[in-house]
Formats: structure tokens, C-alpha cells, sequence
């Protein structure tokens, strides 16, 4: 009998291979995101710990001294905003890794299935042509229905 032969068993290895590689992107993606928010998380403790530092229970302070607290502050405030637009654009990455880890999913699952309705109608014809083999030798004239096929 005929082996079973994939025209496009190349594009199958390149559909494999794409989809594997799209999941490992797919996953430093997450693994960024959970550093960006672990980051985001220690910028907001850093600004709540600035925020609530009681830098005046010593008594007056002098306009210098608040106008550093305030700049202090307020730098905090900036670092919690980019660690919040860094955290907000690893997200981004983090969904668009994910559409191209499904879209990968989807080629190979195309040629999967190909691969499989071409090996289903490979192995019927298979079967077919053992089938009208045996009829043949059983039919052919001068043989006996029973005699054992070689």
C-alpha cells in the first residue's frame, strides 16, 4: 500500500513552529506585565509613604523645608503616573501578543485539519483498494472461494 504523504507537511512545521514561537512572546509579555505592576505597585506604596510622612510633627517648618516636601511629592506622584502609563502600555503588549498567539493557533489548526480529512480519504481509499483486492482474489476463476490468499 501507498504511504501517506502531506504536500504540505512544510507549512505545517512552519504553522507549529509560528505558534510556539508566538506563544513564548506571549509569555516574557506576561512576565513583563507582572514586573511592571509589582513596579506600579511600589511606586504607589513609595507615594503613599511620601504622602503620609509627618514631616511637620517637630513643629513650624520653614518655606524651604515644605516646598521639598512638595517637590518630593510631587516627583513620587511622577514616578506613580509613568510606572502607571509603563504598567498601562505592557498590557497592550500583553493583548496584542495574545490576538497573534490565536491567530498563529488558528494557521496551524487550518493545516491540522487539512492534514487529518486528507489522511481519513488516504486510509478509505486504503481500505477500498484491500477490499477490491480480496474481491478479486476470491471472484478470480479457477481459484476456490476457500483456498487461503498468499
Amino acid at each position: 500500500m501507498l504511504r501517506f504523504s502531506f504536500r504540505l507537511e512544510s507549512v505545517r512545521r512552519l504553522r507549529h513552529h509560528a505558534e510556539a514561537q508566538a506563544r513564548e512572546r506571549l509569555a516574557r509579555e506576561v512576565a513583563a506585565r507582572q514586573a511592571r505592576t509589582r513596579e506600579l505597585q511600589a511606586s504607589e506604596a513609595d507615594l503613599q509613604a511620601a504622602l503620609g510622612a509627618d514631616a511637620f510633627a517637630s513643629g513650624p517648618v520653614q518655606a524651604h523645608e515644605l516646598a521639598s516636601r512638595e517637590a518630593f511629592v510631587e516627583r513620587r506622584r511622577h514616578e506613580r503616573d509613568a510606572a502607571a502609563l509603563l504598567c498601562q502600555a505592557q498590557e497592550e503588549r500583553v493583548s496584542a501578543e495574545a490576538r497573534n498567539l490565536e491567530s498563529a493557533a488558528v494557521e496551524r489548526e487550518i493545516v491540522e485539519r487539512l492534514r487529518s480529512r486528507q489522511l481519513a480519504r488516504h486510509r478509505a481509499a486504503e481500505r477500498r483498494a484491500q477490499e477490491r483486492a480480496l474481491m478479486e482474489r476470491v471472484l478470480s476463476p479457477g481459484r476456490s472461494a476457500w483456498e487461503e490468499a498468499p
